[in-house]
């Protein structure tokens, strides 16, 4: 499954509202944006991460 350019948008919105709700006081909703970015960052960093890994795995030497 590729992940598009979207992805990356969706994790930069999320934390920008993150930073948002943190300057107007909304503490906990701050955090938990913050850990929705997060997990959603580590989901669109694993996608290449897979590839480059599982290419090296399947290269013959």
């Amino acid at each position: 499954m590729a992940i598009g350019p979207v992805a990356g948008a969706a994790v930069m919105a999320t934390g920008s509202v993150s930073v948002g709700c943190h300057l107007v006081g909304a503490e906990v909703l701050s955090r938990v944006l913050l850990g929705v970015a997060v997990a959603v960052w580590a989901l669109v960093a694993a996608g290449p991460a897979r590839r480059l890994i599982g290419g090296a795995l399947h290269r013959t030497p």
